[in-house]
């Protein structure tokens, strides 16, 4: 998929305003410099830009979306959804408790997977 001329052009914009804002002078006076060079992180401005956009995200997008997913979906349900991940690695390693000789965890794999398919 290209992506088109105009979204580039503004997602450069964006990094380089982004990257611009972050730049700060260091003091002159020895001491505040000393203080200065121990402290300075040259990605915070970025890194609190960025924290403020999360944030905004989760409170207008992720927790609403949260919210409907809870009340639509019984626990038992998301506990399902939650498995899918565990269930997907199981013929994956059947067959490495298989080639490593590990007979018992092979068994317990090949009866779960057996289990599953009922």
């Amino acid at each position: 998929m290209r992506i088109p001329a105009s979204l580039r052009g503004a997602g450069s914009c964006l990094v380089i305003v982004l990257l611009s804002a972050s730049a700060v002078t260091p003091p002159t006076d020895a001491v505040e410099r000393a203080v200065f060079d121990q402290n300075y992180d040259p990605l915070e401005a970025l890194s609190r830009d960025i924290f403020d956009s999360n944030r905004f995200a989760n409170r207008i997008l992720i927790r609403p979306v949260v919210k409907v997913y809870v009340a639509l979906l019984p626990e038992d349900g998301r506990d399902a959804i939650r498995r899918v991940p565990d269930n997907m690695k199981e013929p994956s390693l059947f067959f490495n408790n298989l080639l490593q000789g590990e007979t018992y965890e092979t068994g317990m794999g090949a009866r779960s997977m057996r289990s599953r398919q009922r």
